[in-house]
């Protein structure tokens, strides 16, 4: 292996954390395709005969963030060795690993390791917060330099070697329903909000008029960018269904203690 390709989805930069500490413990030179924003994802991706590839993705209720799987067809993979890591918001991964290593080996690429990480919640910092911390990003270190140990002689995972287990509706459901019938189907400016044009520029789906905050499109897929990354905290999920998704869910498992998990064929 002469280099990394990453390629990662990361509305709030968990995913993004958890890719480039994974890189930096490879040790080697690495070229990264950021897919969270629309201009990102219009760069092509070249992928060498001679590089390990990194996908990586946040889990959204049980799977891998549909946009993301999306940008995954578009690779062209020619057996390289691939790892693959998802990181979620505390509950669980559900089948998230399974889709990332199903769209691998859809795309001629060859998983070998697969990891699993904790990010800060998308929609209340009440849960895990500023996680993915210092020890989650040595995990990753350490789960980088275990991968490119092995990487040149890589077997490919079995498809039972990648852990899930099924999505849990009972809760995902209730959520999903809730959040599905958000009225607004969007997050809204408070009266904090200075028209700076940050939560524009973070919009993975581009929604945000950049001259006016107050004027957003209603198909929000609730990354929670806009909110976490506003610099004023002057962005928002007012509804009521909202809030009670985000207290059902720090109820539920916001208190859950998830640790990083990687493991790597040898």
């Amino acid at each position: 292996m002469n280099n990394v390709v990453s390629v990662y989805f990361s509305p709030t930069h968990t995913s993004r954390s958890v890719t480039q500490a994974f890189c930096d413990g490879t040790g080697l030179p690495v070229r990264e395709y950021d897919r969270t924003l629309p201009a990102g994802r219009e760069v092509p991706i070249d992928l060498p005969e001679d590089a390990l590839v990194v996908l990586c993705a946040p889990v959204y209720g049980g799977h891998t963030v549909q946009l993301y799987m999306n940008e995954l067809q578009k690779l062209h993979g020619q057996g390289q060795p691939a790892v693959i890591i998802s990181v979620y918001g505390n509950r669980h991964y559900d089948r998230a690993l399974q889709d990332l290593y199903h769209a691998a080996v859809q795309c001629g690429l060859r998983p070998f390791a697969w990891g699993t990480f904790i990010g800060e919640h998308s929609f209340t910092s009440e849960i895990q917060t500023g996680r993915p911390d210092a020890d989650d990003l040595h995990a990753a270190e350490e789960f980088g330099r275990t991968a490119i140990a092995s990487a040149e002689q890589a077997v490919m995972l079995e498809e039972s070697e990648v852990p899930g287990r099924d999505v849990d509706y009972g809760m995902i459901g209730m959520h999903g329903q809730r959040l599905g019938h958000l009225t607004p189907n969007r997050p809204s400016p408070t009266e904090d909000c200075i028209q700076c044009g940050i939560c524009a520029a973070v919009c993975p789906l581009g929604l945000i008029d950049p001259k006016d905050s107050r004027n957003i499109q209603e198909s929000c897929m609730k990354c929670g960018a806009c909110v976490k990354l506003c610099p004023h905290h002057a962005m928002r999920f007012p509804q009521e269904d909202f809030r009670i998704v985000q207290e059902d869910c720090i109820s539920e498992f916001g208190s859950d203690i998830h640790l990083p998990e990687y493991f790597v064929k040898q």
